[in-house]
């Protein structure tokens, strides 16, 4: 099920079926979530928001999903935005973000606005999700403020921080302070040759290892030049991208069988962050 309201969402949706599994990643994200701050740091089209999506699902972990846009770049416009995220553990907050947002909005408010937080999810457990954050943090005042909140609200309230550049945040205190691992960079969220491999020979379908590397050196969407032969007979022909059966030459749809690429696989963006 998926409800939202302008820019959060709710989720408890099913992971996304058929696509390439990156090895040790599971593990890796089970292990940075054991902080009350979870980074994952990437560039737009490596599967952030899909990895933190699925994995959260698959552990039945509830949570709640802000997305940014390029509104939430002012100060005010930040707070409001994540007092709707937290409106349905918190009615009386979205309904007392207005006035907290003007005090941020002064410039010399922002002690004000994270009282006032601090105020309203002091008796809430919950993990929150922050996706697409480039848009808050590339402005000082919103990413001050961000800062400030997720300092204050730790460790109850468990914060997941989607972006492409870490920069703007206190990676290093937070570190020190045991309030975050690692992030999970670029080079972890690529699908590797084994991945595509291992996907290929699960669904009945091998390939060899030169197509393999192709794919990877390539990127997934690129698949013209990775079979000379019959288009029909190739392993590659029924490749889905992002859950759409690749077209094979005439029009007709791949097999079923073969395995989809999603956001994220063989660093080849495909929809998503």
């Amino acid at each position: 099920m998926i409800s939202s309201h302008r820019g959060w969402t709710r989720r408890t949706a099913a992971t996304s079926p058929r696509t390439f599994r990156r090895a040790g990643l599971p593990a890796r994200l089970d292990a940075a979530l054991r902080a009350p701050i979870t980074l994952v740091v990437a560039d737009e089209g490596l599967g952030k928001s899909t990895l933190i999506r699925d994995h959260l699902t698959s552990r039945a972990v509830d949570h709640l999903r802000f997305v940014a846009s390029a509104e939430h770049g002012e100060p005010g416009e930040l707070l409001r935005g994540l007092a709707a995220t937290f409106r349905a553990l918190s009615p009386a907050m979205a309904r007392s973000a207005g006035p907290a947002a003007l005090q941020l909005e002064r410039g010399n408010g922002e002690a004000v606005a994270v009282s006032w937080a601090r105020e309203h999810l002091a008796s809430l457990s919950a993990t929150f999700v922050l996706d697409d954050l480039h848009h808050v943090v590339r402005e000082p005042r919103c990413a001050s403020f961000l800062v400030a909140l997720i300092d204050a609200t730790v460790p109850h309230v468990r914060w997941i921080l989607a972006l492409p550049d870490a920069a703007a945040l206190p990676v290093p205190r937070w570190l020190a302070a045991g309030l975050c691992d690692l992030p999970i960079e670029a080079d972890e969220l690529r699908v590797q040759p084994s991945d595509i491999a291992d996907a290929f020979a699960q669904a009945g379908s091998p390939i060899t290892d030169a197509d393999v590397e192709a794919m990877a050196d390539e990127g997934a969407l690129a698949l013209a030049p990775l079979w000379s032969g019959d288009p029909g007979r190739s392993p590659l022909a029924g490749l889905a991208v992002g859950g759409t059966p690749a077209e094979k030459p005439g029009g007709a749809s791949g097999g079923a069988a073969q395995p989809a690429i999603a956001d994220g696989s063989a660093g080849a963006p495909a929809g998503g962050s």
